[in-house]
């Protein structure tokens, strides 16, 4: 491949009412796949959820303020997160496919890194020679952080676990799709910002829901961090599928200098 891309995608952006919406993992399946043989972009996505499945695999009605609880969860939920994704995914690479008429077969894998593990070189380091092997044969990553693991992760928010893989792996671009782009004091949506100042941060208007972890202000320190790296950031709503936020400049906030 060509291009590689990393794929946030908010927990909020793929439940609906507390349940999986395979028809948008179906369609960023699609333009997963369009993206791979036609764009020559692989994608890596980072995803979360892993919590809220396993509240639901408990039935439990409230998030757990107990970190050991929550822990609980996140594995539980954890391997019911990665079968998820992987038919909603499959839904799309199988539709691309048919269209096409081709005979293309889905591969994810499962990547779960601490914080410990990325702030470790060598360990930094296998992880991205793995990420690296696995885009270049075709496999999607799903990465989320391993919080059945690590107690301090269950609090952590994944706009930050995006931007340091996607700077670890040099990446062409972070995609964060969420529920809007970045929008100025009059709800007006702001198409590219170059810097990320005081100004631009007394924007933010956090919409943050019981399910995530993350805000807009997160999203904004995940951007401005990249842009010390010169990757471009592109922050937009999930409803117009990520084909269509990468290349209609006109629909989402793009974060470059």
């Amino acid at each position: 491949m060509k291009y590689l891309q990393v794929v946030k995608i908010g927990t909020n952006s793929i439940f609906r009412d507390g349940n999986f919406d395979y028809f948008a993992a179906s369609t960023l399946g699609y333009d997963v796949a369009k993206f791979r043989y036609e764009r020559r972009t692989a994608s890596l996505l980072v995803v979360s959820g892993a919590i809220t499945f396993g509240m639901k695999e408990k039935r439990l009605t409230a998030k757990p303020s107990d970190s050991l609880e929550l822990q609980s969860c996140a594995r539980v939920g954890q391997p019911k997160l990665m079968e998820a994704y992987y038919i909603g995914l499959k839904l799309g690479y199988g539709r691309y496919s048919q269209e096409k008429g081709l005979d293309l077969r889905l591969l994810t894998s499962q990547v779960l890194p601490t914080y410990h593990q990325l702030d470790g070189t060598a360990e930094r380091r296998n992880i991205v020679a793995g990420l690296l092997h696995d885009t270049n044969q075709g496999i999607i990553p799903l990465v989320n952080y391993n919080d059945g693991v690590d107690p301090t992760e269950v609090t952590r928010d994944n706009d930050t676990l995006a931007a340091r893989i996607a700077k670890a792996l040099n990446a062409d671009r972070l995609v964060i799709l969420t529920d809007d782009g970045l929008q100025d004091v009059e709800g007006k949506l702001i198409l590219k910002v170059s810097e990320v100042t005081a100004e631009i941060k007394a924007l933010c208007r956090d919409k943050k829901s019981d399910l995530s972890t993350g805000g807009m202000l997160t999203k904004l320190e995940a951007a401005n961090e990249l842009l010390k790296e010169g990757i471009p950031t592109i922050l937009g709503n999930t409803r117009y599928g990520l084909l269509e936020l990468v290349e209609n400049e006109r629909i989402r906030t793009i974060f470059t200098k």
